[in-house]
């Protein structure tokens, strides 16, 4: 079964009268517990890309299936349930709260969906513990490195049971230890059973992949 399908997607900015389209109909699809990476690069289209199969922004035109249901018309309340359910997010820029420890990072999305503290702060530690961080998880993000930063990242992304991950540049504010060992890390999940969709413009990075997709000035290059 698809994870993902992408059909005839457009993707259309207007600004002071001016559209510049981003996307020019895009179609694939992606098998359930893959790991694929899209690449080309900046300004191609591939971070928009991703923001549309995350849900945090809508095709112009086209159609996305997320495991088999059309979700390109839900509306914002029901975008964001799909989201917290099924997707879960590792940005380049770790996007973590500075002053909170990394275990309060990891449970931050659990108590959104109403997840109980003491619930919550158990699966935080099984989590960091599982990203190697099992003595660093009371740390902020500011006494780590920018690799262990990327793993409490990760394990944020897998505290609501995501069937899917999306990883924008994961590695790109890294060194190449520490990208070997967080790519390392995203492959561990992937291998059990979770669906991995990997945004670079880095071709080391995208050669760990599966499958590469590659896109160019808004267009699928075969």
């Amino acid at each position: 079964m698809d994870a993902i399908a992408c059909k005839d997607v457009v993707k259309v900015y207007s600004e002071g009268g001016m559209e510049y389209k981003a996307l020019r109909g895009i179609s694939f699809s992606i098998e359930a517990g893959d790991f694929v990476s899209i690449m080309g690069p900046s300004g191609c289209g591939k971070s928009t890309l991703l923001n549309i199969l995350g849900l945090l922004d809508r095709a112009t035109s086209g159609h996305y299936f997320l495991d088999g249901a059309d979700v390109s018309r839900l509306d914002d309340g029901e975008r964001s349930v799909t989201r917290r359910k099924k997707i879960g997010f590792v940005f380049q820029s770790y996007n973590l709260l500075p002053r909170m420890s990394a275990l309060d990072n990891v449970c931050l999305p659990m108590g959104y969906h109403g997840v109980p503290r003491k619930t919550a702060k158990e699966k935080a530690h099984e989590l960091l513990s599982a990203v190697g961080l099992k003595h660093k998880m009371n740390k902020t993000p500011l006494q780590l490195s920018g690799g262990e930063r990327q793993r409490v990242a990760i394990a944020r992304a897998l505290s609501n049971n995501p069937s899917i991950i999306l990883a924008d540049e994961p590695t790109g504010n890294l060194d190449s230890v520490s990208s070997v060992e967080i790519m390392e890390l995203l492959k561990q999940f992937n291998a059990k059973g979770m669906t991995l969709v990997l945004v670079t413009h880095d071709p080391n990075v995208a050669a760990k992949a599966r499958r590469v997709i590659r896109i160019s000035d808004g267009e699928l290059v075969c």
